[in-house]
């Protein structure tokens, strides 16, 4: 799997990777600045965000986060889920 493969395919529904090493709060912290956090990865630096298709990655980038990736590509990754999947 590419890198670009791995984009999120709806921009309201994000699996944001945050610095490994910031503490969870950190990143949970950076992370609702951004959006509605709707799940964990299977590490605390890996968060799964829902919010306005049109700012969350910019907004989700402007807070600290490295790479956006989509949840369902993540893997085990994100395999921690907390919203039912449609």
């Amino acid at each position: 799997m590419t890198l670009s493969s791995a984009s999120p395919r709806d921009p309201g529904r994000v699996a944001a990777v945050f610095p490994p090493w910031w503490t969870p709060a950190r990143a949970a912290g950076a992370a609702t600045s951004a959006g509605d956090i709707s799940g964990a990865g299977a590490v605390p630096f890996i968060l799964i965000l829902r919010g306005d298709p049109a700012t969350l990655g910019a907004r989700l980038r402007a807070a600290g986060a490295l790479v956006l990736l989509d949840p369902d590509a993540a893997g085990v990754c994100a395999k921690t889920v907390l919203e039912p999947r449609p």
